[in-house]
């Protein structure tokens, strides 16, 4: 890799030292900012965990099995991240210089929450079915009759999409 060389006024110099002597964190995922009864009376952060982690729920009498969506996607996506990072290397130079770097921060947020929500219309991949019992609820709920199904009329994850619209980013700079 070649050197990059950047002049910088006084001006772009202060942003650039205001920027670095803050700590910086983008957080992804379901962040409680959602409203609660999300599914069943549970709340969007509590059903997030259940399926990112697997769990038993007492709501439902039913183990929920494992099918991360922060994990997973954090796994299939780091490489392709750290190289969309060094792209984008006088970008973020630039940003911060004119003192939007925190604007950055939120691009880097908002690909994630994209990336997230690839993995959910891709249902994993590697998650689980779903359930007998969770397809007869469904049924149930929907009026369908067994057996006009096909894989697209029971999503995994997004019954009524609302846990994939929980999905967002917050920047904190302290």
């Amino acid at each position: 890799m070649s050197d990059i060389e950047y002049k910088y006024d006084e001006t772009e110099l202060k942003n650039i030292i205001k920027f670095l002597s803050k700590n910086h964190t983008v957080k992804i995922g379901v962040l409680g900012k959602s409203k609660k009864g999300v599914y069943e009376g549970i709340g969007a952060v509590e059903l997030a965990a259940q399926h990112e982690f697997g769990a038993y729920s007492y709501q439902i009498d039913a183990y929920i099995p494992r099918r991360s969506f922060l994990e997973l996607t954090k796994e299939k996506k780091m490489m392709k991240y750290h190289t969309w990072l060094l792209t984008k290397q006088k970008t973020i130079y630039k940003k911060i210089a004119d003192g939007k770097g925190e604007q950055f921060l939120n691009l880097i947020g908002t690909k994630w929450v994209a990336w997230v929500k690839e993995t959910f219309m891709a249902e994993g991949p590697g998650w689980k079915e779903l359930s007998e019992i969770t397809i007869q609820k469904r049924r149930e709920k929907s009026g369908r009759a067994a057996g006009n199904e096909t894989a697209e009329t029971f999503p995994i994850l997004r019954d009524t999409g609302a846990l994939m619209r929980s999905i967002t980013h917050e920047v904190i700079s302290d």
